[in-house]
């Protein structure tokens, strides 16, 4: 391709209309989404425009052949009851025996029993563990108002100050309706900052303290891996499984325990599971707030009002010239082509272009969600995309409102020109 027409084909793409109308179009969503937030009886239409495409690059994501994780293991105790303390203490002593790099248990001992052997029992092996190995307790904030995030008091296992274990809240900020995306760094009670068990065990597994990527969450990238579930009946066979990994203790069946992920329903273990994989080898999601979206919003329309501009250009003047060509070589008369002219004028054709934009637009950001961990939430990106026509109206009001102005330089350095001088002629001679 000569270079005049690289350049040529650049000073189109990043004309400063393009970013005009990409504006326009934003602003225009914007006050429309404002509009539909503000009246309650538009919630359902809400919920439906508030969908993240994660959740989908996830599915595709757990489609493939999952790799299990050599890091984090689980030790099932579903079988075990909350009463069975005695029997909580001897698996207790052989996680520990095979030396994990940090055990993280997923179970709150609030109360003391009426058998106080096993009690005792239970302490002292929690006692003799945290003598060789990092161990967190979970522990569970509370509110007056179940609603409310303003905690108010800490539900703990009754001997972990007395033993000196380390503790994290296992609370979720997501509503039970909603997909679990991100779990807490940290919380907050009062004046006081608790932070979160998978925080916790990844500050005892790297000694750094975990920075949230998402107001005071951290994105789980709930990528293709899955995890060793190890009966606690099989531990003695399991060594290679337990020795040097974190391994969490708590039930994986436990229906009470289940939330909703991006794929599918899952064990409130193996969600901590995945949030401690991202938090610690560094596959986490960046997740880009309210700002990116704007930004890569505009990006997108910017990008497709230019590549729209230029098929029109390609359709109206290269195909008819090419055409013509192959015609005058076979000895027949050049034609005029309106028909491509009517095409490119249509709505449909404004759609077409649109529909194939929105593909090449969601296939790139699934490559940068699954190449680079980067996720940008597209819903104000494709809704862009779909309403560009309509911010190219309002821009050619607003080149037609300021040549009548006497305002001309803008029309007449706009790739609008023609469109716009015709439509202000065509005014005059039909009044």
């Amino acid at each position: 391709m000569p270079m005049e027409m690289i350049k040529k084909f650049l000073r189109i793409v990043f004309h400063i209309d393009n970013f005009f109308v990409s504006v326009f179009t934003v602003a225009l969503l914007c006050l429309l989404l404002t509009v539909i937030k503000k009246l309650d009886f538009l919630d359902p239409v809400e919920k439906v425009l508030d969908l993240s495409m994660i959740d989908l690059y996830y599915q595709i994501n757990n489609t493939s052949e999952k790799t299990t994780n050599q890091q984090i293991s689980i030790v099932d105790i579903t079988q075990l009851t909350e009463r069975q303390r005695d029997s909580m203490a001897i698996v207790v002593n052989q996680i520990a025996e095979m030396n994990p790099a940090v055990l993280g248990v997923d179970i709150i001992f609030e109360r003391q029993l009426a058998n106080s052997k096993a009690d005792s029992d239970l302490m002292i092996a929690f006692f003799d563990a945290s003598q060789t190995i990092p161990i967190v307790m979970a522990e569970k904030l509370s509110s007056s108002n179940w609603e409310s995030s303003n905690y108010t008091y800490i539900t703990h296992s009754f001997f972990s100050e007395e033993v000196g274990l380390e503790e994290g809240s296992v609370n979720v900020t997501a509503k039970p309706s909603e997909a679990l995306e991100t779990y807490p760094v940290y919380l907050t009670m009062g004046t006081d900052t608790v932070y979160s068990f998978p925080a916790k065990i990844v500050e005892a597994l790297t000694g750094n303290k975990v920075i949230p990527n998402k107001g005071r969450e951290h994105t789980i990238n709930y990528d293709a891996v899955t995890f060793n579930i190890i009966d606690y009946h099989d531990l003695l066979q399991s060594r290679d499984l337990i020795e040097g990994r974190c391994v969490l203790l708590g039930a994986s069946k436990e229906e009470r325990d289940k939330h909703l992920t991006p794929i599918g329903e899952m064990a409130g273990i193996e969600v901590l599971a995945h949030t401690i994989n991202s938090m610690t080898y560094g596959n986490h999601v960046w997740y880009g707030g309210l700002v990116w979206v704007i930004i890569v919003a505009i990006l997108a329309g910017f990008l497709m009002n230019g590549f729209e501009f230029l098929t029109t250009k390609f359709i109206r003047k290269v195909v008819p010239s090419y055409l013509n060509r192959i015609l005058k070589k076979i000895n027949v008369q050049p034609k005029e082509y309106l028909l491509l002219d009517f095409f490119t004028e249509s709505e449909i054709y404004d759609k077409i272009v649109a529909f194939i934009f929105m593909i090449v637009f969601t296939l790139f950001t699934y490559w940068l969600y699954k190449n680079q961990a980067i996720y940008v939430n597209t819903w104000l990106a494709l809704g862009t995309i779909a309403f560009i026509e309509e911010g190219r109206l309002i821009y050619r009001a607003g080149l037609t409102f300021l040549y009548k102005k006497g305002i001309k330089k803008p029309v007449l350095q706009s790739l609008y020109k023609e469109e716009v001088l015709d439509s202000i002629k065509n005014k005059k001679n039909n009044s």
